[in-house]
């Protein structure tokens, strides 16, 4: 469930992403707007809060995961198995 939510933000945020940059590709220095929410830089203020809210809830979902993983981890060796080929290993501890 988590992985799916995950997948759906990032792809959000490609969107996001890919659309900022458009915007800016396609700003000229002549036009300008009295409008505010039609300001180029309030426009892109506004998709990088957005991104980093969205980065914010995936570090929050990585630790989540993690610390459930963990869990499941400290289960199994308790229950006399070992994980240690498994392929599972903390973030911390990537080759």
């Amino acid at each position: 469930m988590l992985a799916t939510d995950l997948h759906t933000h990032l792809d959000d945020l490609s969107g996001s992403l890919t659309q900022m940059i458009d915007s800016v590709n396609a700003l000229s220095i002549s036009s300008k707007s009295e409008d505010p929410a039609d300001d180029p830089m309030t426009q892109i203020t506004q998709i990088l809060s957005s991104h980093l809210e969205s980065l914010q809830w995936i570090d929050s979902a990585v630790h989540e995961v993690e610390s459930k993983a963990s869990e499941v981890e400290k289960r199994v060796n308790l229950s006399g198995h070992s994980l240690s080929g498994s392929g599972l290993r903390s973030r911390g501890n990537r080759a």
